[in-house]
């Protein structure tokens, strides 16, 4: 009985528990219907969007294929007409050309003479200032190049005439703005640029460079010295008539003066024995001045003793007439004597220190040549190990050479002139001496033979 009651409540328990799951299946089953409805429906609507599309693209397809095939019809009529068009155009050139005859020598003439005068034109001073005519040419160049276009009698016209503006440009001078470039680099402003014919440009005092390649003005780095200097100057600052340095060469004369070495320069490519003459130079100066001077103040002093004889003063003279003043009493011998010994004290130091001058003339030329054979042992030097393939090696050994020369010799004889004309200003103040002392000796035996 237990058992049954135990029974009877558990069916009792589990009947709700299945009417739920009986729930839930039917439920699951009736979504399950649902979802293959939706499915189908789903699957049904791509079907048609997929037919839909199949037929857009075959319509497309039909209409490329026809769009093709009328550009391949395009494409046959547009050669067949290119083939007509270039028949047609042969058979106009042919009869050009026959038009032409003779003409077209003209016109290679006139492309010649643009080709020749462009090339000319840009290597000019005065491309800088007519940059326009470049771009002109080059077109004229090419319009008859192409042949199939006859150029303009304007343009023909304007070609001589710009080839005779470049001839009479050769004669002007003209000023006219464009910007430099310094020698630092930078680049100034429009600047006052002298164009001298065709040869030369300068701006202030500066001389300007032109390099075609670039199409620019620059400033020479090195600029030249002195006259050639003072030329641009006065040029710009128009002071006419102005003495110019042309340099007809485009700059080529410019940089040789430029490089040419300076006085100082020269002084120094002397070497050792080129210091040497220098000092034996200064010498002979200083000796030069010394010995004119002390000749110079002994002859004004000769020149007023004599006007005086009655007082004897200090000096070569005045000590020979004192002394004839304290030895008259003797007699004509003694006298004679003691006025030779006086003179003999007084002549050497007329002559002073011109013996230097005198060996000075004669070793500077040996010491230039002493230069000159140094100088050529290091020109065969530097051939033995360089050989003669580039003179600047050279150079320096040959400078030496001629400049050691040039300097003895421009020191030998200059002093030797000096040294003839201070030793016939001595010998002039010896005779003096000489005629003085003998005048003295002859007064004193003429009274001596009176008295006898």
């Amino acid at each position: 009985m237990t058992r049954v009651l135990v029974c009877v409540l558990a069916a009792l328990l589990m009947a709700p528990a299945l009417a739920a799951d009986r729930l839930s299946i039917d439920t699951l089953l009736e979504q399950a219907r649902q979802g293959r409805a939706g499915e189908a429906e789903e699957n049904r609507e791509r079907l048609e969007r997929f037919r839909a599309e199949r037929d857009r693209q075959a319509a497309r397809v039909a209409e490329l294929r026809a769009r093709r095939d009328a550009l391949e019809r395009r494409s046959e009529e547009l050669e067949q007409r290119f083939e007509a068009n270039r028949d047609a155009l042969e058979t106009r050139r042919a009869e050009l050309r026959e038009a032409l005859g003779g003409m077209r020598e003209v016109f290679g003439v006139i492309q010649q003479v643009a080709a020749d005068a462009r090339a000319d034109f840009r290597d000019s001073v005065t491309q800088v200032q007519y940059p326009e005519r470049d771009a002109f040419l080059a077109g004229l160049i090419q319009r008859m190049g192409n042949g199939d276009r006859l150029p303009d009698l304007d343009q023909v016209e304007r070609l001589w005439l710009e080839l005779d503006r470049e001839m009479r440009a050769g004669g002007q001078v003209a000023r006219f703005k464009h910007p430099i470039v310094e020698a630092d680099g930078d680049t100034d402003s429009d600047e006052t640029v002298t164009r001298v014919g065709l040869f030369q440009l300068t701006a202030d005092d500066d001389y300007l460079e032109y390099l075609p390649a670039e199409n620019r003005l620059v400033e020479r780095a090195a600029q030249p010295d002195g006259a050639a200097r003072a030329s641009a100057e006065a040029l710009d600052e128009e002071r006419f008539p102005v003495a110019f340095a042309l340099d007809p060469t485009r700059g080529e004369l410019l940089d040789m003066l430029v490089s040419m070495p300076g006085f100082l320069e020269r002084l120094r490519q002397g070497g050792l024995i080129g210091y040497a003459i220098l000092l034996l130079g200064a010498v002979a100066v200083l000796v030069t001045l010394e010995r004119a001077l002390v000749l110079a103040r002994q002859r004004r002093r000769f020149t007023r003793q004599m006007k005086d004889p009655a007082h004897p003063g200090d000096n070569p003279l005045g000590r020979i007439l004192a002394c004839y003043a304290d030895q008259r009493h003797r007699d004509p011998e003694t006298l004679e004597l003691k006025i030779g010994e006086a003179l003999i004290k007084e002549l050497p130091p007329l002559q002073k220190r011109l013996v230097w001058l005198k060996m000075i003339a004669m070793v500077a030329p040996l010491m230039g040549l002493l230069g000159t054979v140094t100088g050529m042992i290091v020109t065969f030097q530097s051939i033995t190990l360089f050989g003669t393939g580039d003179p600047k090696l050279m150079a320096g050994g040959i400078s030496q050479a001629l400049v050691t020369t040039v300097m003895g010799l421009s020191v030998a004889i200059p002093t030797l002139l000096l040294h003839t004309l201070l030793h016939a200003r001595a010998r002039a103040l010896g005779q003096v001496l000489e005629e003085q002392a003998a005048g003295m000796v002859a007064e004193q035996m003429a009274g001596a033979r009176a008295a006898a």
